[in-house]
C-alpha cells in the first residue's frame, strides 16, 4: 500500500473553483459598472452647471479689469469667452465650457429676440454692463434651465422641472402628473 504524503499533494485550484471565482467577479462588475458610468455623467453635468454659473461673472470681471469688451458666444455645444478686439478676426478664447452629451443647448435669445446658435453672442463692456441674452438648456430627468444675462451684466441660472400638461381621461376628468 502506498501512502500519499501531505507534501506530495498538488496545491492548485480546480477548474470548477476558478470558474466560480470568475463568475462572481463578472457578476460584481456587471452590477457596479452602470453605477460608475452614471456617476461620471452626473459629475460632468454638475461641473458644467457650476462652470456655466461662473462664466458670465468671469466675463464681466475680465471686461472691467482689462477695460476691453469680452464676448460670450456659442460654438457647437460649447460656450466660449473671447476678447472683443478689432485686431484679429478670431481672438484666442480665455475659457471654453463644453456641454456634456446629456445636456442640450436649446433656445437662444439675444435682446429678447430669437437667434440661431451660431449668431448668439453676448458682449460684456468695461463699465459693467452687457447685452441681454439667454440660453435655454435641457437637462436629464426633464429638468429645464435657463442662463439669463441681464443688461446690467449680472446673470442667473434658473432651473425648473418640466411640467406635464393636463391629460383628459375617458370619464372626462383631468389628472395632473
Amino acid at each position: 500500500m502506498r501512502q500519499i504524503s501531505w507534501m506530495n499533494r498538488s496545491r492548485g485550484f480546480t477548474l470548477l473553483e476558478m470558474s466560480a471565482v470568475v463568475f462572481l467577479i463578472a457578476l460584481f462588475a456587471s452590477a457596479v459598472l452602470p453605477n460608475l458610468v452614471s456617476d461620471e455623467r452626473s459629475r460632468q453635468e454638475r461641473a458644467f452647471i457650476v462652470a456655466l454659473r461662473r462664466l458670465p461673472a468671469e466675463a464681466r470681471m475680465r471686461s472691467i479689469t482689462d477695460a476691453v469688451p469680452v464676448r460670450l458666444r456659442t460654438s457647437g455645444t460649447s460656450l466660449t469667452l473671447t476678447e472683443d478686439s478689432t485686431e484679429s478676426a478670431q481672438p484666442d478664447p480665455f475659457r471654453t465650457v463644453d456641454a456634456p452629451e446629456t445636456v442640450t443647448l436649446a433656445k437662444f435669445l439675444l435682446n429678447d429676440s430669437g437667434v440661431e446658435p451660431a449668431d448668439w453672442e453676448v458682449r460684456f463692456y468695461p463699465d459693467g454692463s452687457s447685452d441681454a441674452g439667454s440660453v435655454d438648456l435641457a437637462l436629464p430627468g426633464g429638468v429645464e434651465a435657463a442662463l439669463n444675462i441681464r443688461s446690467n451684466g449680472l446673470a442667473t441660472l434658473d432651473e425648473a422641472v418640466a411640467q406635464s400638461s393636463d391629460e383628459t381621461w375617458e370619464a372626462g376628468s383631468y389628472e395632473q402628473r
